[in-house]
């Protein structure tokens, strides 16, 4: 029997409870601590999420009940639990392993699962829904919030300011204008407060108040202090009272206790509670299901999936290649065979999901992942950026998985034509759009035909004829891309450029820049596209050239490859190419690798670009004819996989 008790708590009530971070000093035992279950998902919320619940708050809006399940006994002992997230970084990229000094601060994107060293009491609570508030009200009250500034090192601490969040003391809520940011209340995650300033702002931080012994003392200091007028000290003393109001004094938050329930009811409870939300995905559901009903003996679910996502930015990031836990789940799908790789929720079912744990423990599963991916970044020279989604890795899994499991080898060694049948069908669903027909459909017909014999690309794309889109990729088809892909063509722009280029070190995406180290290549345009605008200073007006000259300046024709370290920029055509090649074997070279139709480089002038831009376009489509497998090249569509 399960059994439900309403109850009313303040926002400080909960938070004195939450399982924080390692080394939080102000308390080292937690009196009826509350965890997080492995079948939730991980905070999320940005910011503004945060900054907008505080406000509600304060002005009294429903918040919505939260779920609190208590568990005891066997369950609290074999239930894996994590800890609330205090300082949080919004990158998963964010370098966890840091800490700082001054403080033992430890700064996360996901949360840590509790060890045996970490004291875990007999009774305890699991936040079965309300995590994501839960987590906002600790980060806001005790913590920080870690902000990417948009730099390309994402795992260096200098690419992150730390924010906490403030209340503009100085605000007057029941004027304030809400139409721009929706806010009565003045929140704002900033880096430092205290300033006043013309705008009449004086930022304090909310983290203070969990520290106060007396709110009045602290209201009579900043009147004293700060305030200019008695307006001012009205402000001061209505902010600081309802924030302190609001975070100890009201009971504002209804709990939902429930006890005397077993997993999979708490699961069932989890999922049909956040149904009615848009952000619980069915992979989430899928994730969920997974920490309930696998029962891996060393390792928590949630925890082993993380870890290997982790390994695996760590082996192919450099390519280009993100990975998620619902980008894993597709792949155990997909290695079932029987099972449609679909996050349908009618396949997402118990005896479904436990079938996933027999391949994830499978040590082919890994061998397979890291083959797959090394056949297509090193054989067929492709990364990330040259492909519609991760998902077109998944046939090529497959055949590497039934390649392993169904023979005795111990590598994967396809020959020539199952690697062109491997880029036929990479070609397709890039310059194809093949998957506009259905992620699941298209992978549940890959699952019928490929064998550890065979890659019948053929077959696979036949099941599709007549629905509507082109599915061979012929000479004709090929021309027809030339002339409409520019520089806003995403995957497709990538997959041309790095089949033309004739150089390994660009079209595996990747170029050495040091001993060890990389450097993902980016997309340039040979004649600068702020020199060819259709404004007064261009260099086409100024020579009175064609307007059509001018709309060609984005088209495939005026685009190369070249790596991020020699970065071209506005540099005209003709002093580029005397910079980057000193002699005329300099200049052979790099016309070998982008295709460029003239070895002098006095010829690269602007009144030239017209003839240029078609030059090169046949060129490109010639070198394109040459290197890519096509249609007519696939005579036959079942071969050994072996040479």
């Amino acid at each position: 029997m399960i059994y439900f008790t309403p109850q009313s708590k303040s926002v400080a009530d909960l938070v004195e409870r939450l399982a924080a971070d390692e080394n939080d000093s102000t308390k080292t035992e937690l009196d009826n601590p509350i965890y997080i279950p492995s079948l939730q998902r991980e905070f999320c919320w940005s910011h503004t999420q945060i900054e907008k619940l505080f406000d509600s708050l304060l002005r009294g809006l429903p918040l919505g009940s939260l779920l609190l399940w208590k568990v005891s006994g066997s369950t609290a002992a074999d239930e894996a639990s994590y800890k609330f997230i205090k300082h949080y970084a919004e990158e998963s990229a964010y370098p966890t392993q840091k800490k700082y000094e001054k403080d033992d601060r430890y700064v996360r994107n996901k949360s840590k699962q509790l060890t045996n060293s970490d004291k875990i009491p007999d009774q305890y609570t699991f936040a079965l829904d309300g995590q994501q508030r839960l987590t906002s009200f600790l980060i806001g009250l005790r913590g920080t919030h870690y902000r990417y500034k948009g730099q390309k090192y994402r795992t260096k601490l200098h690419s992150y300011t730390e924010r906490k969040l403030y209340l503009n003391l100085l605000s007057y809520p029941s004027e304030y204008d809400t139409t721009e940011s929706d806010l009565r209340y003045e929140f704002k995650f900033r880096t430092s407060g205290g300033q006043r300033t013309s705008a009449g702002n004086f930022w304090w931080p909310v983290t203070k108040l969990w520290e106060l012994d007396n709110i009045n003392t602290e209201i009579n200091n900043l009147q004293a202090e700060v305030a200019e007028s008695p307006q001012e000290e009205h402000a001061i003393e209505s902010n600081l009272s309802r924030l302190y109001e609001a975070i100890y004094e009201d009971d504002h938050l209804v709990i939902e206790h429930v006890t005397e329930m077993e997993s999979e009811i708490a699961l069932h409870l989890f999922v049909r509670r956040n149904d009615g939300g848009e952000s619980l995905s069915n992979s989430d559901i899928a994730f969920s299901q997974m920490s309930v009903y696998w029962t891996l003996e060393d390792d928590d679910p949630k925890e082993a999936i993380e870890s290997y996502v982790d390994d695996l930015e760590a082996d192919w990031g450099t390519y280009g290649f993100g990975f998620s836990k619902g980008f894993i789940i597709r792949s155990l799908l997909m290695l079932t065979g029987d099972t449609s790789p679909s996050f349908r929720r009618e396949y997402l079912i118990p005896n479904n999901i436990e079938k996933l744990e027999d391949i994830w423990v499978d040590e082919a599963y890994k061998q397979a992942m890291s083959e797959a991916f090394r056949l297509v970044t090193d054989e067929l020279g492709l990364g990330r950026k040259c492909l519609t989604s991760n998902n077109a890795m998944l046939p090529i899994l497959y055949y590497c998985y039934l390649t392993l499991t169904d023979t005795d080898r111990s590598c994967v060694n396809p020959s020539k034509e199952i690697l062109d049948r491997m880029e036929y069908w990479l070609s397709v669903t890039v310059c194809n759009n093949l998957f506009t027909l259905g992620s699941d459909t298209v992978l549940r017909r890959a699952q019928d035909y490929i064998t550890e014999d065979s890659f019948p690309v053929l077959d696979i794309v036949g099941e599709f004829e007549g629905r509507g889109i082109q599915l061979k990729l012929t000479e004709d088809r090929l021309e027809t891309l030339v002339e409409e892909t520019d520089y806003h063509s995403g995957s497709v722009k990538h997959f041309l450029l790095t089949r033309a280029t004739q150089d390994s070190r660009i079209s595996g995406e990747l170029v050495e820049v040091g001993d060890n180290a990389t450097s993902q290549i980016q997309v340039d345009h040979i004649y600068p596209q702020n020199k060819l605008n259709p404004d007064e200073d261009s260099e086409l007006e100024k020579r009175d050239l064609e307007s059509t000259d001018q709309d060609n300046r984005h088209q495939l024709g005026n685009l190369q490859l070249i790596p991020e370290n020699q970065s071209k920029g506005d540099t005209d055509p003709a002093d580029w190419l005397q910079e980057v090649s000193t002699d005329r074997k300099g200049l052979e070279t790099l016309a070998e690798i982008h295709c460029l139709p003239w070895l002098v480089s006095k010829r690269y002038t602007y009144d030239r670009f017209g003839e240029f831009w078609n030059e090169r376009e046949d060129l490109l489509l010639d070198r394109l004819k040459s290197e890519l497998t096509l249609y007519d090249d696939l005579a036959t569509d079942t071969v050994p996989v072996m040479n």
